[in-house]
């Protein structure tokens, strides 16, 4: 797929009316990234939590930034409070057309500039091969701490996540 460069790009809180558009930005991105080597019901399962009911669930508890070139939704992050002093990153994700042009970074910077995350420890998983977005996130201050098995709703055992953490005292990492 050829590179679309964003012209303007704006972050802003999600719309109800940006979710069926999120929802499809969400499900290619995660087949583009995930889906080899998974069971049709693996794949079925895992879209489950992509899909329209699942976004419009999610925004009641979760909050969801949306990047947008120009009326076209192109990534999103989606984050909410885990413990008292911590938020867990659940997805960010940037359509492959969008990649490589810090976008994934911008919505990272707006939630940490977010009150509810301010001086809050952030936590997230990331797929151990996806080399890219490990990148990102060390850049950004995220450690890893630990490692947590993967399996998939088949019962096939798959290559790991790991946690990362960026502590409340990283805040003035470079990002």
């Amino acid at each position: 797929m050829s590179k679309i460069m964003s012209k303007s790009l704006s972050i802003d809180s999600l719309l109800i009316s940006d979710i069926p558009q999120l929802a499809a930005l969400a499900e290619q991105v995660w087949l583009d990234t995930f889906s080899a080597g998974l069971t049709e019901t693996d794949i079925e399962d895992a879209l489950s939590s992509r899909n329209q009911s699942y976004f419009e669930s999610a925004c009641l508890s979760q909050t969801i930034l949306v990047a947008k070139s120009g009326a076209e939704l192109c990534g999103f992050i989606e984050y909410g409070p885990r413990e008292s002093n911590e938020v867990s990153i659940d997805k960010l994700y940037v359509a492959s057309a969008y990649q490589g042009q810090s976008i994934g970074r911008r919505l990272m910077k707006h939630s940490f500039d977010d009150p509810k995350v301010v001086d809050k420890n952030v936590i997230l998983d990331v797929w151990i091969e996806n080399i890219k977005a490990r990148a990102l996130y060390e850049s950004m201050g995220f450690k890893v701490t630990g490692e947590r098995a993967f399996i998939s709703s088949s019962g096939k055992e798959l290559t790991p996540d790991l946690i990362m953490q960026r502590t409340s005292s990283q805040i003035d990492a470079p990002i």
